[in-house]
């Protein structure tokens, strides 16, 4: 008989893959009827506007460095460390051979969230710029500095990913539905990972976002003062409301997928103990 943990496991991936959609599409929304319709739910352009003055927008509040989006992410991710060590040691209890796809993963998880919260690759720029008088924004070809460090820091982090998915794929005893939540959350990560590391070719975060915000017909630009996003409002609106969204997403589905992994274990594992030619006392 399945047990009730093992129950609870098996529909927390789904259980955390919609909370957080819902969590996402709730600050999309609420950013919709504050900064475009100029609406006051609950008082909160009040309180962005009184509380944030120099950059009065709910987007940004809700997207940028070290926002709820954010919070909820590194929670996420911590999350997903856990799970995985987690899943490690169960197997190492069961004496089920672990592969070394699980412990790239770990890696990366661990790389991941410190990239997130210290900002590794700006601080990199920054080390190569003081100690070798480099600027930043000098061109090597078609792409800067900053861009040739992001994508050289990027590409060494997704190959590490991608060896621990390659390992994890070419296990036959492990979840089906682990593994689909895991490629979705790769997927996701991909594509906010890509985007982040070519916006400076050609600028084109910069591009979109002023092309969407022209389009909008909003005087963001003009109530944005602040040192950091003043002047660059479409940048940040590419950034911060398309790209946090999908690193959130990709977190969570990597989370949803380690639970299903473990709660597949958790069949597994009672399944060949009652079957266990060792008789019981």
């Amino acid at each position: 008989m399945t047990s009730l943990r093992t129950q609870i496991l098996t529909k927390l991936p789904v259980t955390i893959v919609l909370g957080t959609i819902a969590y996402i599409l709730t600050m999309l929304i609420l950013s919709y009827l504050i900064d475009y319709q100029g609406l006051d739910p609950w008082g909160l352009k009040t309180w962005i506007e009184q509380t944030r003055s120099t950059y009065p927008l709910f987007w940004i509040y809700a997207f940028t460095e070290a926002s709820p989006t954010e919070n909820v992410q590194w929670s996420m991710l911590a999350a997903c460390i856990i799970l995985c060590t987690v899943y490690i040691v169960m197997n190492k209890k069961a004496q089920i051979p672990v592969s070394w796809g699980w412990k790239f993963l770990l890696f990366g998880l661990v790389w991941m969230i410190i990239e997130d919260f210290y900002n590794i690759r700006h601080k990199t720029v920054d080390f190569i710029r003081d100690s070798f008088d480099v600027s930043p924004g000098l061109r090597i070809g078609f792409v800067s500095m900053r861009g040739l460090v992001e994508i050289t820091l990027y590409a060494i982090l997704g190959a590490i990913m991608i060896v621990a998915l390659a390992f994890i794929l070419k296990e036959a005893s492990a979840s089906w539905t682990g593994k689909k939540y895991l490629v979705t959350g790769y997927a996701f990560y991909f594509v906010a990972s890509f985007c982040s590391a070519t916006r400076g070719i050609g600028n084109w975060y910069t591009r979109l976002g002023n092309a969407i915000i022209d389009h909008l017909s909003v005087d963001w630009a003009e109530r944005v003062t602040h040192h950091i996003f003043r002047g660059r409002v479409g940048f940040y609106f590419v950034d911060f409301v398309f790209e946090e969204p999908l690193e959130l997403l990709g977190a969570a589905f990597i989370a949803a997928a380690l639970v299903a992994f473990i709660a597949h274990h958790c069949l597994l594992v009672p399944a060949e103990e009652d079957y266990s030619p060792v008789a019981k006392p």
